[in-house]
């Protein structure tokens, strides 16, 4: 059994998918939120220990494990190039983004895509991470006991998600809103918002009267189109959920418009995933005040919204989604494999290697002893059986089965080689044959003429027969059909009489000319 794990790592929460695998066929085995504990030490230390007392539990499984990576430890850049080449473009973009950061080109990991092309070139966007944000992420990992095949930037992993249009994906999470701009399912973009779930509960909180560990079940019910009745007692916020939401969208548009104008596109739609996604009234409300279509994503195993962004993850490790994805584990970081899983094969398959080699062995000595004792058996009933082949001078010679199995080859090789001397001489289908089988294909076809032949004589110089018909016209359409065969083509009808039913009786006499054969 192998488990294929998603990860994402929030502020306050990790959020993990685990697919569970079968001979290549993975299916979601179970979701989980692990809270991140308060406190005064730094927040990747406190995310890494709720990660650790996670990972002792899983024992007795391979486990492959994709990462999420937060978006604000990597910087993005739009560049225009004279150029759409982009074996060009990958060799002298490096060179171009080192004038735009406060980095060396080579202490930093560059992806790049190209966003669009025009008259004048290529537009093209960059997704900058330094070496020195992947090796301490990849620190903490591997001193709790996880190696990852992946570590994606969050926003890439929402790639999964797209379609063949150009559109952007939001996905909320607790202190940010993820933003992603796609092309035919690519990432041509990635931005934050700095609103996030908190500040929405902050709202809802506010106006409702609602204490904090109220709200989620709240939010489940609330529609966001219309104001919410005050359930709580005190003084409300009268505007809280509507100051939000015109602060959010408004972010909102003018990040799409930035969209639009540095990567040289047009936006056709947006779709929302995580929470944002299944809050009442979200998408119609986003839709008036952005102008463009707005829906929630949809995964095929109808998974929990909270848990989109992992699912993808998990999906990432099957090798069945986001196919180029940003990956930071490439080049000096590049995934090895499960170096510990792969040893404890080695050494599994050690041991059976060599029990497989004694198994082997006894099973060869075994088998061996058992055919010795049947080729005697054997050759003892070969030399019993050829007895009434040969004479009893030639039995004196042969001492052995293979010397009887090499005498009675050539014996069956003299006997091939008079037959086919033989063969050579006498015809292999008799005349008669012959003549009957020309008569039989020459006759008409039964649905043009009846005939039921009474008597049929083959002789040296002809062949006769009696027959029955229909009528006149029938007894001329048999005569016809034979005389189209080469051999029948003499034949003439004769003494015509009806008989007392309602056909008539006839002859027929084919002579055969110098095609003579006995009867």
């Amino acid at each position: 059994m192998a488990l294929m794990i998603g990860i994402e790592i929030d502020v306050d929460q990790i959020r993990i998918v685990e697919l569970e695998g079968n001979f290549g066929t993975y299916n979601l085995s179970q979701t989980r939120v692990l809270p991140v504990a308060n406190g005064s030490e730094p927040l990747l230390h406190r995310q890494m220990e709720t990660l650790q007392n996670w990972r002792s539990s899983l024992e007795g499984a391979r486990i492959e494990y994709a990462c999420s990576f937060s978006m604000r430890s990597s910087s993005t850049r739009w560049l225009q190039l004279p150029f759409t080449d982009s074996a060009k473009i990958a060799q002298i973009l490096p060179y171009q983004l080192e004038e735009q950061m406060p980095f060396n080109v080579e202490e930093v990991s560059i992806f790049h895509r190209i966003a669009s092309t025009h008259s004048e070139g290529a537009t093209v966007f960059a997704c900058i991470t330094p070496f020195e944000q992947i090796e301490k992420q990849l620190s903490f990992f591997n001193s709790i006991n996880i190696d990852p095949m992946a570590i994606i930037p969050a926003g890439d992993a929402l790639s999964a998600f797209g379609s063949s249009n150009q559109e952007v994906v939001l996905h909320m999470q607790q202190d940010t809103t993820l933003c992603t701009l796609l092309s035919s399912g690519k990432t041509i973009g990635l931005s934050t918002l700095p609103i996030g779930l908190t500040d929405l509960k902050s709202a809802v909180a506010r106006q409702m009267n609602l204490s904090e560990d109220s709200v989620d079940e709240t939010l489940k019910n609330l529609d966001l189109r219309i104001p919410p009745t005050v359930v709580g007692e005190g003084n409300s916020d009268s505007a809280a959920i509507t100051q939000f939401i015109k602060i959010w969208t408004n972010q909102i548009k003018n990040l799409l418009i930035s969209f639009e104008d540095k990567a040289h596109v047009e936006i056709d739609n947006v779709l929302l995933s995580g929470k944002c996604s299944s809050l009442n009234g979200l998408p119609a409300l986003l839709s008036e005040h952005l102008g463009v279509p707005v829906s929630s994503v949809f995964t095929e195993d109808n998974i929990d919204p909270e848990f989109h962004l992992a699912y993808n993850l998990a999906q990432y490790t099957t090798g069945d989604s986001m196919s180029g994805a940003f990956n930071l584990r490439k080049d000096n970081f590049a995934y090895s494999g499960d170096m510990a899983y792969i040893g404890k094969l080695i050494s599994l398959g050690s041991y059976a290697f060599v029990a497989i080699v004694l198994l082997s062995c006894s099973w060869f000595s075994y088998k061996y002893f058992e055919l010795t004792a049947q080729r005697d058996e054997l050759n003892a009933s070969i030399m019993t059986e050829i007895e009434d082949l040969f004479s009893e001078e030639e039995m004196n010679l042969i001492t052995d089965a293979e010397m009887a199995f090499t005498q009675v080859m050539a014996s069956a090789e003299e006997k091939s080689e008079r037959e086919r001397a033989l063969s050579k001489i006498i015809s292999t289908t008799p005349p008669t044959l012959n003549l009957l089988k020309e008569v039989s294909v020459g006759m008409a076809e039964h649905n043009k003429a009846r005939i039921d032949v009474t008597e049929l004589t083959i002789n040296k110089t002809s062949i006769n027969l009696k027959a029955e018909t229909d009528g006149y016209d029938a007894a001329s359409t048999i005569e016809q059909a034979l005389q189209k065969r080469p051999m029948l083509k003499n034949a003439q009808k004769a003494d015509e009489k009806k008989n007392r039913n309602e056909g008539i009786r006839f002859t027929i006499q084919i002579p055969l000319g110098e095609q003579n054969t006995e009867e």
